[in-house]
Protein backbone atom coordinates (compact mmCIF):
# COMPACT_ATOMS: atom_id res chain seq x y z
CA UNK A 1 0.00 0.00 0.00
CA UNK A 2 1.48 3.26 -1.06
CA UNK A 3 2.69 5.34 2.14
CA UNK A 4 0.17 8.41 3.32
CA UNK A 5 2.33 11.16 5.23
CA UNK A 6 0.35 12.88 7.28
CA UNK A 7 1.30 15.40 10.43
CA UNK A 8 0.20 14.10 13.95
CA UNK A 9 2.57 16.47 15.43
CA UNK A 10 5.22 18.49 15.55
CA UNK A 11 7.99 18.49 18.23
CA UNK A 12 10.53 20.72 18.43
CA UNK A 13 13.19 19.85 21.07
CA UNK A 14 17.00 22.50 21.58
CA UNK A 15 19.51 19.97 21.99
CA UNK A 16 23.09 20.14 23.16
CA UNK A 17 25.05 19.73 20.03
CA UNK A 18 28.57 20.63 21.57
CA UNK A 19 30.20 21.24 24.65
CA UNK A 20 29.13 24.70 26.55
CA UNK A 21 31.37 27.90 25.58
CA UNK A 22 30.91 30.94 26.84
CA UNK A 23 28.26 30.07 28.48
CA UNK A 24 25.99 29.56 25.69
CA UNK A 25 25.27 26.12 25.14
CA UNK A 26 21.87 26.20 22.74
CA UNK A 27 22.05 26.33 19.19
CA UNK A 28 21.83 30.38 17.96
CA UNK A 29 21.64 32.57 14.82
CA UNK A 30 25.16 34.19 14.85
CA UNK A 31 28.25 33.96 13.17
CA UNK A 32 30.76 31.44 13.71
CA UNK A 33 31.88 31.14 17.31
CA UNK A 34 30.94 34.42 18.99
CA UNK A 35 31.06 36.39 15.85
CA UNK A 36 34.31 35.19 14.86
CA UNK A 37 35.23 32.30 12.43
CA UNK A 38 39.00 31.59 12.25
CA UNK A 39 41.76 30.23 9.95
CA UNK A 40 40.05 32.58 7.06
CA UNK A 41 42.02 34.36 4.35
CA UNK A 42 41.74 37.59 4.86
CA UNK A 43 42.85 39.42 1.51
CA UNK A 44 39.72 40.29 0.35
CA UNK A 45 35.65 39.52 1.07
CA UNK A 46 32.85 40.33 -0.50
CA UNK A 47 28.74 39.50 0.33
CA UNK A 48 26.84 37.13 -2.03
CA UNK A 49 23.18 37.66 -2.51
CA UNK A 50 22.44 33.90 -1.53
CA UNK A 51 23.76 35.27 2.01
CA UNK A 52 26.99 33.28 1.40
CA UNK A 53 30.72 35.06 2.07
CA UNK A 54 33.71 35.05 -0.63
CA UNK A 55 36.60 35.18 0.93
CA UNK A 56 40.17 35.51 -1.10
CA UNK A 57 43.66 35.02 -0.18
CA UNK A 58 47.10 32.76 -0.26
CA UNK A 59 46.59 32.18 -4.16
CA UNK A 60 42.39 30.90 -3.69
CA UNK A 61 38.90 31.81 -3.66
CA UNK A 62 36.96 30.16 -0.37
CA UNK A 63 33.47 30.45 0.46
CA UNK A 64 31.26 30.30 3.44
CA UNK A 65 28.03 30.06 4.24
CA UNK A 66 25.82 32.60 6.17
CA UNK A 67 26.59 31.45 9.68
CA UNK A 68 30.18 31.13 9.06
CA UNK A 69 31.20 27.68 8.18
CA UNK A 70 33.40 26.49 5.34
CA UNK A 71 31.45 25.31 2.34
CA UNK A 72 32.51 24.20 -1.52
CA UNK A 73 30.97 26.38 -4.45
CA UNK A 74 29.41 23.18 -5.65
CA UNK A 75 27.61 20.37 -4.27
CA UNK A 76 30.52 17.60 -2.72
CA UNK A 77 31.59 19.92 -0.16
CA UNK A 78 35.29 18.11 -0.37
CA UNK A 79 37.39 21.26 -0.91
CA UNK A 80 36.64 24.86 0.46
CA UNK A 81 38.83 26.63 -2.21
CA UNK A 82 39.05 27.49 -5.95
CA UNK A 83 42.87 27.88 -7.05
CA UNK A 84 43.12 32.07 -8.94
CA UNK A 85 46.52 31.83 -9.56
CA UNK A 86 49.70 33.04 -7.74
CA UNK A 87 50.25 33.80 -4.27
CA UNK A 88 52.70 36.91 -4.50
CA UNK A 89 49.69 39.23 -5.53
CA UNK A 90 46.57 40.71 -2.96
CA UNK A 91 43.08 39.82 -4.75
CA UNK A 92 40.35 42.41 -5.32
CA UNK A 93 36.32 40.68 -5.25
CA UNK A 94 33.13 41.99 -5.98
CA UNK A 95 30.23 39.56 -6.83
CA UNK A 96 27.75 40.52 -9.29
CA UNK A 97 23.74 40.05 -8.42
CA UNK A 98 23.63 37.24 -10.27
CA UNK A 99 25.85 35.63 -7.80
CA UNK A 100 28.93 35.26 -10.08
CA UNK A 101 32.60 36.13 -8.37
CA UNK A 102 34.91 38.17 -9.96
CA UNK A 103 38.53 38.19 -8.71
CA UNK A 104 41.43 40.88 -9.92
CA UNK A 105 45.42 39.14 -9.29
CA UNK A 106 48.33 40.27 -10.77
CA UNK A 107 47.88 39.78 -14.36
CA UNK A 108 44.40 37.84 -14.32
CA UNK A 109 40.81 38.66 -14.07
CA UNK A 110 38.46 35.67 -13.42
CA UNK A 111 34.80 35.41 -13.38
CA UNK A 112 33.36 32.14 -11.31
CA UNK A 113 30.27 30.97 -11.45
CA UNK A 114 28.23 30.57 -7.82
CA UNK A 115 28.90 26.58 -8.22
CA UNK A 116 32.79 27.03 -8.81
CA UNK A 117 33.28 26.60 -12.94
CA UNK A 118 35.02 28.75 -14.08
CA UNK A 119 33.16 31.08 -16.78
CA UNK A 120 36.02 33.70 -18.25
CA UNK A 121 39.63 33.95 -17.54
CA UNK A 122 41.87 36.82 -18.96
CA UNK A 123 45.49 37.64 -18.25
CA UNK A 124 46.39 41.37 -19.18
CA UNK A 125 50.62 41.29 -19.17
CA UNK A 126 51.64 43.44 -16.64
CA UNK A 127 48.95 44.80 -15.65
CA UNK A 128 49.68 44.08 -11.29
CA UNK A 129 46.43 44.22 -10.90
CA UNK A 130 44.69 44.63 -7.20
CA UNK A 131 41.78 46.31 -7.53
CA UNK A 132 38.41 46.25 -9.63
CA UNK A 133 34.65 47.55 -9.35
CA UNK A 134 31.42 46.62 -11.67
CA UNK A 135 29.87 49.03 -14.01
CA UNK A 136 26.01 49.15 -14.34
CA UNK A 137 26.46 47.38 -17.57
CA UNK A 138 27.67 44.70 -15.98
CA UNK A 139 31.65 45.12 -17.05
CA UNK A 140 34.25 44.89 -14.65
CA UNK A 141 37.15 47.38 -14.43
CA UNK A 142 40.35 46.49 -12.95
CA UNK A 143 43.48 48.53 -11.98
CA UNK A 144 46.48 48.15 -10.60
CA UNK A 145 49.65 49.43 -12.49
CA UNK A 146 47.21 49.97 -15.45
CA UNK A 147 42.95 50.31 -15.92
CA UNK A 148 41.54 48.05 -17.76
CA UNK A 149 38.16 47.70 -18.19
CA UNK A 150 36.50 44.00 -19.61
CA UNK A 151 33.33 42.98 -21.02
CA UNK A 152 30.93 40.50 -19.10
CA UNK A 153 32.09 38.03 -21.00
CA UNK A 154 35.62 38.54 -20.06
CA UNK A 155 37.09 39.58 -23.08
CA UNK A 156 38.74 42.98 -23.17
CA UNK A 157 37.17 46.30 -23.75
CA UNK A 158 38.86 47.51 -26.88
CA UNK A 159 36.57 50.99 -26.49
CA UNK A 160 38.38 51.86 -23.67
CA UNK A 161 41.70 52.88 -23.37
CA UNK A 162 44.38 50.65 -21.32
CA UNK A 163 45.96 53.70 -19.14
CA UNK A 164 49.17 53.50 -17.45
CA UNK A 165 48.31 54.67 -13.83
CA UNK A 166 50.47 56.84 -12.27
CA UNK A 167 50.99 55.41 -8.87
CA UNK A 168 50.02 51.98 -7.71
CA UNK A 169 46.12 51.80 -7.33
CA UNK A 170 44.44 51.35 -3.84
CA UNK A 171 41.06 51.14 -4.97
CA UNK A 172 38.65 51.98 -7.79
CA UNK A 173 34.91 52.52 -8.16
CA UNK A 174 32.46 53.36 -11.15
CA UNK A 175 30.01 55.96 -10.64
CA UNK A 176 27.67 55.89 -13.81
CA UNK A 177 29.96 56.25 -16.83
CA UNK A 178 33.10 57.89 -14.92
CA UNK A 179 35.52 55.78 -13.12
CA UNK A 180 37.21 56.79 -10.00
CA UNK A 181 40.98 55.53 -9.19
CA UNK A 182 42.35 55.56 -5.76
CA UNK A 183 46.48 56.14 -5.97
CA UNK A 184 48.99 58.41 -4.43
CA UNK A 185 46.69 59.38 -1.77
CA UNK A 186 44.12 61.01 -4.31
CA UNK A 187 41.20 60.27 -6.23
CA UNK A 188 41.47 60.21 -10.35
CA UNK A 189 38.25 60.14 -12.31
CA UNK A 190 38.91 58.60 -16.06
CA UNK A 191 35.82 58.97 -18.54
CA UNK A 192 34.02 56.16 -20.35
CA UNK A 193 36.54 55.58 -22.73
CA UNK A 194 39.20 55.55 -20.42
CA UNK A 195 41.07 58.97 -20.72
CA UNK A 196 41.30 61.59 -17.97
CA UNK A 197 38.38 63.20 -17.13
CA UNK A 198 39.86 66.65 -16.60
CA UNK A 199 36.16 67.91 -15.31
CA UNK A 200 36.28 66.04 -11.97
CA UNK A 201 37.40 67.97 -9.13
CA UNK A 202 40.90 70.37 -10.16
CA UNK A 203 41.67 69.12 -13.30
CA UNK A 204 40.45 65.74 -13.15
CA UNK A 205 41.62 65.02 -9.05
CA UNK A 206 39.86 65.19 -5.62
CA UNK A 207 41.25 65.51 -3.02
CA UNK A 208 41.60 67.05 0.90
CA UNK A 209 44.67 68.82 2.22
CA UNK A 210 46.77 66.36 4.36
CA UNK A 211 44.73 63.86 3.56
CA UNK A 212 45.88 60.41 2.26
CA UNK A 213 43.17 58.21 0.72
CA UNK A 214 43.37 54.09 -0.19
CA UNK A 215 39.43 53.51 0.22
CA UNK A 216 36.36 54.33 -1.89
CA UNK A 217 32.94 54.31 -1.60
CA UNK A 218 30.59 55.83 -4.01
CA UNK A 219 26.48 56.67 -2.70
CA UNK A 220 24.10 58.34 -4.78
CA UNK A 221 25.19 62.01 -5.05
CA UNK A 222 28.33 61.31 -2.88
CA UNK A 223 31.83 60.07 -2.60
CA UNK A 224 33.36 58.88 0.30
CA UNK A 225 37.10 58.64 0.58
CA UNK A 226 38.96 56.87 3.88
CA UNK A 227 42.80 57.01 5.00
CA UNK A 228 44.26 59.44 6.94
CA UNK A 229 44.84 62.67 8.35
CA UNK A 230 48.16 63.49 9.83
CA UNK A 231 48.09 60.98 12.34
CA UNK A 232 44.04 60.87 13.14
CA UNK A 233 41.87 58.00 11.27
CA UNK A 234 39.48 60.19 8.65
CA UNK A 235 36.93 59.95 5.85
CA UNK A 236 36.64 62.94 3.33
CA UNK A 237 33.30 63.14 1.49
CA UNK A 238 32.96 65.36 -2.11
CA UNK A 239 30.19 65.97 -4.41
CA UNK A 240 29.28 63.53 -7.48
CA UNK A 241 31.51 65.99 -9.30
CA UNK A 242 34.61 65.58 -7.03
CA UNK A 243 34.44 68.88 -5.01
CA UNK A 244 34.76 68.97 -1.14
CA UNK A 245 31.30 68.23 0.54
CA UNK A 246 31.78 71.15 3.32
CA UNK A 247 28.37 69.53 4.65
CA UNK A 248 29.91 66.39 6.12
CA UNK A 249 31.75 66.60 8.97
CA UNK A 250 34.12 69.63 9.18
CA UNK A 251 34.49 71.49 6.26
CA UNK A 252 34.13 68.21 4.40
CA UNK A 253 36.68 66.13 6.45
CA UNK A 254 35.47 63.53 9.68
CA UNK A 255 38.99 62.82 11.37
CA UNK A 256 39.09 61.18 14.97
CA UNK A 257 41.88 59.94 17.21
CA UNK A 258 40.76 57.26 19.42
CA UNK A 259 42.61 57.27 23.31
CA UNK A 260 45.63 55.80 23.90
CA UNK A 261 46.57 54.88 20.02
CA UNK A 262 49.30 57.83 18.81
CA UNK A 263 48.27 56.69 14.90
CA UNK A 264 45.24 55.47 13.12
CA UNK A 265 44.12 54.78 9.33
CA UNK A 266 41.28 53.54 7.55
CA UNK A 267 42.35 50.59 5.06
CA UNK A 268 38.86 49.87 4.41
CA UNK A 269 35.60 51.28 4.05
CA UNK A 270 32.48 50.21 2.92
CA UNK A 271 28.94 51.94 2.15
CA UNK A 272 25.65 51.52 3.78
CA UNK A 273 22.12 51.52 2.25
CA UNK A 274 21.57 54.94 3.64
CA UNK A 275 25.10 56.88 2.78
CA UNK A 276 26.59 56.35 6.22
CA UNK A 277 29.64 54.43 5.87
CA UNK A 278 31.89 51.38 8.02
CA UNK A 279 35.47 51.83 8.36
CA UNK A 280 38.04 49.53 9.38
CA UNK A 281 40.88 50.89 11.34
CA UNK A 282 44.38 50.09 11.89
CA UNK A 283 45.53 51.62 15.10
CA UNK A 284 48.98 51.52 16.64
CA UNK A 285 49.75 52.57 20.36
CA UNK A 286 53.03 53.83 21.95
CA UNK A 287 55.64 50.88 22.61
CA UNK A 288 55.84 49.55 26.51
CA UNK A 289 59.61 49.55 26.63
CA UNK A 290 59.41 48.22 30.11
CA UNK A 291 57.47 45.36 28.45
CA UNK A 292 57.74 45.01 25.07
CA UNK A 293 59.80 47.20 22.20
CA UNK A 294 56.44 46.56 20.10
CA UNK A 295 53.86 48.55 19.46
CA UNK A 296 50.46 47.56 20.43
CA UNK A 297 48.08 47.34 17.14
CA UNK A 298 44.58 47.32 17.29
CA UNK A 299 41.71 46.17 15.07
CA UNK A 300 38.95 49.03 15.71
CA UNK A 301 35.27 49.22 13.31
CA UNK A 302 33.64 52.56 13.31
CA UNK A 303 30.91 53.89 11.97
CA UNK A 304 30.43 57.68 10.35
CA UNK A 305 26.98 59.27 9.85
CA UNK A 306 25.75 60.95 6.87
CA UNK A 307 26.47 64.37 8.54
CA UNK A 308 30.40 63.26 9.15
CA UNK A 309 29.65 62.69 12.96
CA UNK A 310 30.62 59.52 14.79
CA UNK A 311 28.04 56.75 15.81
CA UNK A 312 28.54 53.45 16.79
CA UNK A 313 31.97 51.63 16.65
CA UNK A 314 33.44 48.36 17.60
CA UNK A 315 37.20 46.40 18.53
CA UNK A 316 38.25 43.36 17.15
CA UNK A 317 37.86 40.19 18.67
CA UNK A 318 40.62 40.84 20.80
CA UNK A 319 40.21 37.30 22.99
CA UNK A 320 43.05 36.01 20.76
CA UNK A 321 45.61 39.50 21.93
CA UNK A 322 47.75 37.78 25.12
CA UNK A 323 50.04 40.30 26.19
CA UNK A 324 51.58 38.00 28.66
CA UNK A 325 52.97 36.34 25.84
CA UNK A 326 54.05 39.39 24.07
CA UNK A 327 51.15 39.33 21.40
CA UNK A 328 49.89 42.72 20.89
CA UNK A 329 48.87 43.05 17.70
CA UNK A 330 45.67 42.94 15.91
CA UNK A 331 45.09 44.67 12.58
CA UNK A 332 41.81 44.82 10.21
CA UNK A 333 42.51 44.20 6.54
CA UNK A 334 39.49 44.00 4.52
CA UNK A 335 35.36 45.39 4.54
CA UNK A 336 32.43 44.24 3.33
CA UNK A 337 28.67 45.36 3.91
CA UNK A 338 26.02 42.57 3.36
CA UNK A 339 22.65 43.47 2.10
CA UNK A 340 20.91 42.85 5.52
CA UNK A 341 22.50 45.80 7.00
CA UNK A 342 25.64 43.78 8.66
CA UNK A 343 29.57 43.89 8.36
CA UNK A 344 32.19 41.99 7.67
CA UNK A 345 35.35 42.40 8.55
CA UNK A 346 38.40 40.39 8.15
CA UNK A 347 41.82 40.89 10.08
CA UNK A 348 44.83 39.31 11.97
CA UNK A 349 45.72 38.92 15.27
CA UNK A 350 49.21 38.19 16.24
CA UNK A 351 50.82 35.01 17.67
CA UNK A 352 51.70 33.94 20.72
CA UNK A 353 55.53 33.72 21.58
CA UNK A 354 55.75 30.39 21.33
CA UNK A 355 55.25 29.04 18.04
CA UNK A 356 54.33 32.68 16.22
CA UNK A 357 51.15 31.52 14.06
CA UNK A 358 49.11 33.84 13.58
CA UNK A 359 45.17 33.56 13.27
CA UNK A 360 43.37 34.88 10.29
CA UNK A 361 39.81 36.10 11.27
CA UNK A 362 36.69 36.85 9.97
CA UNK A 363 34.53 38.83 12.51
CA UNK A 364 30.69 39.71 11.38
CA UNK A 365 28.89 42.60 13.05
CA UNK A 366 25.53 43.26 13.14
CA UNK A 367 23.48 46.07 12.31
CA UNK A 368 24.93 48.04 15.24
CA UNK A 369 28.29 47.31 15.32
CA UNK A 370 27.88 44.54 17.95
CA UNK A 371 29.46 41.51 17.37
CA UNK A 372 27.05 39.32 15.81
CA UNK A 373 26.69 35.91 18.34
CA UNK A 374 22.74 36.07 17.21
CA UNK A 375 19.79 34.89 19.50
CA UNK A 376 18.16 30.96 20.00
CA UNK A 377 17.91 29.28 17.04
CA UNK A 378 14.23 28.04 15.89
CA UNK A 379 13.34 25.66 13.48
CA UNK A 380 9.54 24.50 12.95
CA UNK A 381 8.20 21.70 10.11
CA UNK A 382 5.44 24.01 8.93
CA UNK A 383 2.51 22.08 7.16
CA UNK A 384 1.99 18.71 6.03
CA UNK A 385 5.10 16.66 4.34
CA UNK A 386 4.55 16.76 0.61
CA UNK A 387 5.15 13.42 -1.39
CA UNK A 388 5.84 13.82 -4.96
CA UNK A 389 7.55 10.97 -7.56
CA UNK A 390 9.48 8.51 -4.76
CA UNK A 391 10.75 11.93 -2.79
CA UNK A 392 9.48 13.90 0.17
CA UNK A 393 9.46 17.52 0.91
CA UNK A 394 8.92 19.58 3.97
CA UNK A 395 9.05 23.05 4.95
CA UNK A 396 11.16 24.53 7.50
CA UNK A 397 10.34 27.80 9.26
CA UNK A 398 13.68 29.33 10.79
CA UNK A 399 14.73 32.79 12.47
CA UNK A 400 18.48 32.73 11.12
CA UNK A 401 21.54 31.15 9.15
CA UNK A 402 21.65 27.29 9.82
CA UNK A 403 22.69 23.90 8.16
CA UNK A 404 20.16 21.81 7.72
CA UNK A 405 20.37 17.97 8.37
CA UNK A 406 17.44 16.06 7.31
CA UNK A 407 16.45 12.30 7.40
CA UNK A 408 13.99 9.54 7.92
CA UNK A 409 14.38 7.51 11.27
CA UNK A 410 12.34 5.25 13.22
CA UNK A 411 10.17 6.19 15.96
CA UNK A 412 10.48 4.75 19.47
CA UNK A 413 7.53 5.78 21.24
CA UNK A 414 8.19 10.23 20.90
CA UNK A 415 12.07 9.66 20.01
CA UNK A 416 13.94 9.28 16.84
CA UNK A 417 15.94 6.41 17.14
CA UNK A 418 18.50 4.14 15.07
CA UNK A 419 19.90 4.31 11.52
CA UNK A 420 19.20 7.25 9.76
CA UNK A 421 17.51 6.77 6.34
CA UNK A 422 17.01 8.91 3.17
CA UNK A 423 19.48 11.92 4.51
CA UNK A 424 20.00 15.12 2.45
CA UNK A 425 21.89 18.34 3.55
CA UNK A 426 20.88 22.12 3.14
CA UNK A 427 22.54 25.28 4.24
CA UNK A 428 20.77 28.21 4.34
CA UNK A 429 20.56 31.66 4.97
CA UNK A 430 17.50 32.38 6.39
CA UNK A 431 14.02 30.82 6.35
CA UNK A 432 11.97 29.74 5.27
CA UNK A 433 13.50 26.66 3.38
CA UNK A 434 12.10 23.51 1.28
CA UNK A 435 13.83 20.45 2.19
CA UNK A 436 13.49 17.37 -0.01
CA UNK A 437 14.57 13.70 0.70
CA UNK A 438 14.20 11.01 -1.76
CA UNK A 439 11.66 8.03 -0.58
CA UNK A 440 13.14 4.33 -0.80
CA UNK A 441 10.70 2.02 0.61
CA UNK A 442 12.71 -0.96 0.81
CA UNK A 443 14.60 0.46 3.57
CA UNK A 444 11.61 0.51 5.72
CA UNK A 445 9.84 -2.14 7.87
CA UNK A 446 6.66 -2.44 6.91
CA UNK A 447 5.37 -2.39 10.18
CA UNK A 448 7.34 0.33 11.81
CA UNK A 449 6.67 3.79 12.63
CA UNK A 450 8.97 6.23 11.16
CA UNK A 451 9.37 10.48 11.27
CA UNK A 452 10.66 12.64 8.82
CA UNK A 453 13.82 14.65 11.86
CA UNK A 454 15.31 17.79 10.59
CA UNK A 455 17.92 18.93 12.73
CA UNK A 456 19.53 23.04 12.25
CA UNK A 457 23.27 23.20 13.42
CA UNK A 458 24.75 26.49 14.24
CA UNK A 459 28.42 26.65 12.94
CA UNK A 460 29.62 25.70 16.56
CA UNK A 461 27.72 22.17 16.14
CA UNK A 462 25.10 23.09 18.95
CA UNK A 463 21.65 22.04 17.17
CA UNK A 464 17.52 22.50 17.46
CA UNK A 465 15.54 19.63 16.08
CA UNK A 466 11.47 19.20 14.78
CA UNK A 467 9.96 15.80 13.37
CA UNK A 468 7.14 15.14 12.23
CA UNK A 469 5.65 11.52 12.47
CA UNK A 470 4.76 9.35 9.49
CA UNK A 471 2.10 6.42 8.87
CA UNK A 472 1.36 4.28 6.39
Amino acid sequence: MPWRICLLGVIAATVAGSARADGIWWATTGFGVNGVAKDVPVDAVAASPDGTIIVAGAGALYRYSADGRPIDFGRNDKSPSFPIGGSGCRPALAVRPDGTILVACGETVAAVRPNGTVESRTTIAGARLGSLAIDELGRTVAAGSALVRLHADGSIDASFARTALPSPTAAVAVDGGRVLVVAGGSILAYDDTGAPDTSFGQGGVASFPGFTANSIGVHAQWIVAGGSHGDEAAVVRFSIGGLIDSAFGTGGLAAWDPSPYIEENVVALGMRAGGAVDVAVDAVAKADVYNSYEHPEAWLVQRVTTTGALGGSADGPDEYIDPTAECFQEFPVALAEQPDGKTLVTGVACPDAVDYTPYYLLERYDRWLAPDVGGPLHAKIVGAPVVRAGSLSVRVALNGPCRLIARIQALDGRDPIGRWLSTTRLDVAHGPAIVRLRLAREERRPQGRYAVVVSAYDASGRFVRAFARLRP
